[in-house]
């Protein structure tokens, strides 16, 4: 697992094999942020359940001028985070909470989120984009990118996002916008 582009360009990062993290691959990594790539420089990125904060970090090494990660178990996201520069540590913020916690306690408004939380857990992309509607904070042209399974049923109709649809072999993206 390695940074694609950037400041970081190749910087290997620390990944548990053994564990239930399922890094995203470097191609779809790579269309992602090829997608975004303009609305990279100077965005405020929030990571959901950012595993070893691979995504995290590739935005800092693009230019993001602040990145949040959240998930429930960040231990090797604090072990990524130390590779980074001084500065750019203070880019990045990591919080150990559940996705529904955070929300509670989140003011902020993001240009971009990305959620990727494990494909079995249907309901929880079902509760995060309620609440990313609920407690409104992305921003009015925000961008919104779930990774998930092709076999998985992301019920973008149940809000009001308009999704455009990418298929690498069996991982699908979805860009969402207000």
């Amino acid at each position: 697992m390695r940074i694609i582009s950037g400041k970081y360009k190749g910087l290997k990062l620390r990944f548990p094999k053994n564990q239930k993290f399922r890094p995203t691959q470097d191609r779809v990594k790579e269309a992602i942020f090829s997608i975004i790539q303009n609305d990279i420089p100077d965005a405020h990125f929030l990571d959901l359940c950012c595993g070893t904060a691979g995504i995290s970090i590739e935005a800092i090494s693009r230019g993001a001028k602040q990145v949040i990660a959240v998930d429930q178990d960040t231990s090797i996201a604090h072990k990524n985070k130390d590779l980074l520069s001084s500065d750019d540590q203070a880019k990045l913020t990591i919080v150990t909470k559940k996705i529904s916690s955070f929300f509670k306690q989140c003011t902020s408004k993001f240009d971009i989120i990305f959620l990727d939380p494990p494909w079995e857990s249907t309901q929880l992309y079902e509760l995060t984009l309620k609440q990313i509607c609920e407690f409104d904070i992305l921003a009015s042209s925000g961008k919104l990118i779930i990774e998930y399974s092709k076999k998985s049923n992301v019920p973008f109709d149940d809000f009001q996002f308009s999704p455009t649809l990418y298929q690498y072999g069996d991982t699908m993206i979805g860009l969402l916008k207000l």
